[in-house]
């Protein structure tokens, strides 16, 4: 309190000083330059001058900042010591903190670690606990995979081997799958799965097995049904299998698969029509059920509607993205459809296809080769046919196309060989017996087993102008004349040839010798100069001067055999010979002989040599007439077809009459014989 007094009293008295110094200063300076407005602002009159202790607070301001000694006063002074002295005694000073001296701390004795911390912080005891705890649970875990994942992979692992058609060891899984399964669901869906691995692979009796086991089991299930069906129709006892499958359709009337057995059951005893509408009704509930679409293929080949099978097959290559094929044997014939109408590009994309997914296939690869050797790709053909052969030994077509194209090549010795084997794979094929006889006799010359083949190929329907006309030769040339002309006869049957003509004279004139012989040479020669001198077609021409060659050299030995001096005669058959383009050989002999004046010893010895290389245009006509007859046959279906169309609009309108219209009819009114 006594401080506080104090305080009062000097802020008294220092109030007080500056009063009068201020009453002093306002008495001794003028106004304006004394005011406290000293920037020029001047007071209202109704302003009035405030107390001492509204100035003391505006004095203190002004006095922030110290002023120099020199502008104070003494008693200005004197104060302000005074009145700086009492405030730093007033105020408080601070104490000083003491700064303690760092005592160095003593050095303590080492505790032991604590074993339970460091146990904690290695690494060790981690590792072991972790492994501890795996081993534990993979000990609790062993009877819950022995009950619910081990059954499964033994059976995934026994339809594997199955696969690998390892049996045993598949059954072996099998009863260690049932061991562990406790549902006996499961068990029947292990033994369906394994039925059906083993339809897969071909084996029927394992899969018959198993599908009875599952149907022991469970009496209604529709899966081992199917399968017992299925082996039912393979087995060859389709009736059966209907029977069985309508009792199953009446119990479960959305069964698929049992639908799809119908329809192969429906194929099997061919009934393709129904089966083409069932499977249309399968296709219908499931679009994309591969063993009906290929069913489906099957169906529509049988009732031959090409274009529709091929579109399904398009289907299924775009549903599967190219990865499924169904229906290879089907798909083959669709591919032989389209090869022999003329659509070689569509059959070789689709055998490319059956090959790519069925290497095995060789029916498929014969029909390419035969593309192939049609585009004269023979390298391509003969590799295709190789593999063929490997993987259808018994396929003597195969044997058959390489032979001809090793011959088409030159390669006779090698075509010899397939021909070879095809005929010893299948003794009636005709087609290798034709083609032998045919080496044998143009180039072995080896006309005794080209006869030999020539009469196997007749034996199993091959007869052609060509090989009649060969046969003949080998008759003629082995001393059988009868045969020779029995043959030749038969060519002249079919075809009008003027050189087989001469032929069959000069056989007749090697039988006989008698004058009726003579006569008909003699009257053949004048019909064929008759002919010459009226004109007719150059291949008939040449035709007639290479017979006019051998019936003037034929009738100049007969006239030289009686003794008669014809010389000039053979020189005519050499003319005749080059008219037509080739060589009387015979006729230049004779002259040759007369030359030397040497006489025939038999008349067999002057005669003319068959041309064995006639064959070939024997066959050429041969081809020319059956492109006729072809056409011919053409004429007739179309005409016949037009014919049984007007029959059946005819007998159309005779059953549906046509109505009178009002206004028509019989009546005296309207311009059409009508009315009212």
């Amino acid at each position: 309190m006594a401080e506080q007094e104090k305080e009062k009293d000097i802020k008294e008295d220092i109030l007080d000083t500056v009063d009068n110094q201020f009453s002093d200063d306002q008495e001794g300076a003028p106004l304006a330059e004394e005011s406290p407005l000293a920037d020029g602002a001047s007071l209202a009159e109704d302003d009035e001058p405030g107390e001492a202790s509204d100035y003391f607070d505006e004095y203190t301001k002004e006095e922030a900042e110290p002023a120099d000694d020199d502008d104070l006063t003494a008693e200005e002074a004197l104060y302000k010591k005074e009145f700086r002295y009492d405030e730093e005694s007033l105020q408080e000073k601070p104490q000083e903190k003491k700064v303690k001296p760092v005592e160095q701390p003593k050095p303590q004795a080492k505790k032991p670690p604590n074993p339970i911390l460091c146990l904690i912080k290695s690494k060790v005891f981690w590792l072991s606990i972790i492994i501890i705890i795996c081993g534990l649970a993979a000990v609790s875990f062993r009877p819950i995979y022995n009950h619910v994942y081990y059954p499964y992979t033994c059976v995934k692992k026994g339809i594997g081997l199955i696969k690998e058609k390892e049996f045993f060891k598949a059954e072996e899984l099998l009863k260690e799958a049932i061991k562990h399964f406790r549902i006996e669901k499961c068990v029947v869906d292990a033994y369906n799965q394994f039925g059906k691995a083993y339809l897969n692979i071909g084996a029927y009796k394992w899969a018959e097995e198993k599908f009875d086991h599952s149907l022991k089991l469970d009496p209604h299930n529709v899966i081992a049904e199917n399968g017992i069906i299925y082996l039912m129709i393979k087995n060859g006892d389709p009736y059966k299998a209907e029977r069985r499958l309508k009792r199953l359709i009446r119990r479960h009337t959305g069964c698929l698969p049992a639908w799809i057995n119908l329809a192969r059951v429906l194929l099997e005893t061919n009934r393709p029509k129904g089966a083409v509408e069932i499977l249309n009704y399968c296709i219908k509930i499931d679009k994309n059920n591969i063993d009906a679409l290929g069913l489906y293929i099957q169906a529509l080949v049988r009732v031959k509607d090409y274009s529709k099978a091929l579109n399904i097959h398009k289907v299924i290559t775009r549903n599967t993205r190219g990865k499924v094929v169904c229906s290879p044997i089907a798909l083959t014939e669709v591919g032989i459809y389209y090869m022999e109408n003329g659509r070689s590009d569509i059959a070789a994309e689709l055998f490319k296809e059956i090959i790519a997914h069925y290497p095995e296939q060789a029916e498929a690869r014969y029909h390419f080769a035969q593309i192939l050797d049609a585009k004269k790709n023979w390298k391509a053909a003969i590799n295709h046919l190789k593999i063929a052969a490997m993987n259808a030994p018994d396929m003597d077509k195969a044997h058959n196309l390489a032979g001809e194209i090793y011959e088409r090549k030159g390669l006779y010795d090698k075509a010899l060989s397939k021909f070879q084997r095809a005929i010893a794979v299948n003794p009636k094929n005709a087609t290798a017996q034709y083609h032998l006889a045919a080496i044998y006799f143009y180039q072995l010359k080896n006309q005794e087993k080209a006869l030999e083949h020539y009469l196997e190929a007749r034996r199993y329907g091959i007869d052609t102008d060509e090989m009649r006309y060969n046969m003949g030769v080998c008759n003629y040339n082995l001393g059988r004349y009868s045969d020779a002309v029995c043959e030749w006869e038969k060519v002249l049957s079919k075809l009008k040839d003027f050189v087989v003509e001469s032929n069959i004279a000069q056989s007749e004139i090697v039988l006989h010798q008698t004058a009726m012989v003579v006569s008909k040479c003699e009257a053949a020669v004048k019909e064929h100069k008759n002919a010459i001198m009226k004109g007719v077609k150059e291949e008939e021409k040449k035709e007639r001067y290479l017979a006019l060659s051998k019936y003037t050299n034929n009738l100049s030995v007969l006239s030289e055999i009686r003794g008669k001096n014809i010389s000039g005669e053979y020189w005519q058959a050499l003319e005749y010979a080059a008219q037509g383009g080739g060589e009387c050989s015979a006729a230049y002999h004779n002259m040759e002989r007369k030359l030397r004046r040497v006489n025939l010893t038999s008349v067999k010895e002057g005669l003319c040599e068959i041309d064995e290389e006639y064959g070939y245009e024997i066959k050429v006509k041969e081809k020319k007439r059956l492109e006729v007859e072809a056409i011919k046959e053409l004429v007739v279906k179309r005409e016949r077809k037009e014919q049984e169309k007007e029959y059946k609009a005819w007998q159309y309108e005779a059953q549906h009459p046509k109505k009178a219209k009002h206004g028509e009819g019989g009546g005296e009114g309207g311009s059409k014989g009508g009315g009212h």
